[in-house]
């Protein structure tokens, strides 16, 4: 025969099946620091450079990067945006890009400073945006955007 049970008991018997059953236990759950927590700093995702201070040897810098294959380094000077420019335009076999004008003296209103150069052979001008706080500071990803032009 069926026989009633108090409501209340019941409820907490599921609740406590429902805990064992989810691993909902404090004692189950590892200390954040134990977590292998994917956030890294800027320090440890960052290649082996030492960040140029102004805007036109940080522009350099990339440039250098980006006719090496030097994707680490690109990556870290750049923002995505701009590392995927450069990465889409098919480089050809030696070339040799000239800075050939910069408005450092005189940065936008939003503190950004365009570099550009030119690869005389090719005829092929790249343009970079450089955030001039970011390079002053000899921070990362300072070069915020990237257009080539043939």
């Amino acid at each position: 025969m069926f026989t009633k049970a108090p409501i209340s008991s019941s409820v907490a018997l599921l609740f406590i099946a429902g805990l064992a059953v989810t691993g909902c236990d404090d004692s189950t759950v590892p200390p954040p620091e134990e977590t292998g927590d994917p956030e890294t700093t800027a320090s440890e995702s960052q290649s082996d450079i030492d960040f140029p201070t102004n805007a036109e040897d940080y522009a350099d810098a990339l440039v250098e990067a980006w006719g090496d294959g030097d994707e680490p380094a690109m990556k870290d000077l750049a923002a995505p945006q701009a590392v995927d420019t450069l990465e889409s335009y098919a480089m050809p076999d030696n070339t040799d890009w000239e800075q050939t004008e910069s408005d450092s003296d005189s940065a936008s209103e939003d503190g950004i400073v365009m570099v550009t150069y030119e690869e005389a052979t090719y005829g092929t001008v790249l343009e970079l945006e450089v955030n001039d706080e970011l390079a002053s500071d000899g921070q990362p990803y300072a070069v915020t955007g990237a257009e080539v032009s043939e």
